[in-house]
């Protein structure tokens, strides 16, 4: 599931992300990438143990008085991926070939990994740089 934030900075303040659909959830950083960033954390921790609400479209949002008013500010409107912590693991079947499975293994040892560890690790790195 994907939200939208809305990114924007004032002068002489840090970068902000807020959520038209999750009323109450902000985060804020030095630049915008990095407020991009805590964005994926601050929406997974406003919403754990919760129902999600709705996530509206793109669409639906620009004709909304809120992000009207804060694109005229400067505001971006912006994709952000729920992920969230589900705290379960789940076992799953994966194919890959055998010299991608021993350099994977060999870079999850380097690191002090399990090979799960470093799969779901790569993944998430992958789904945030998506944003």
């Amino acid at each position: 599931m994907v939200y939208y934030g809305i990114l924007e900075k004032e002068p002489d303040t840090l970068w902000g992300v807020w959520f038209p659909d999750v009323p109450g959830c902000v985060t804020a950083g030095e630049t915008a990438d990095e407020a991009t960033e805590k964005a994926i954390s601050a929406l997974r921790e406003h919403l754990e143990g919760t129902e999600p609400p709705y996530a509206s479209e793109a669409e639906a949002l620009m004709v909304d008085p809120d992000v009207i008013e804060a694109r005229g500010r400067g505001g971006i409107l912006i994709r952000i991926p729920y992920l969230p912590n589900e705290a379960a693991t789940v076992r799953v079947n994966v194919t890959l070939e055998r010299g991608t499975l021993a350099a994977i293994d060999a870079a999850a040892s380097a690191r002090g990994m399990t090979r799960s560890a470093f799969l779901a690790n790569a993944a998430l790195e992958k789904v945030r740089a998506s944003v």
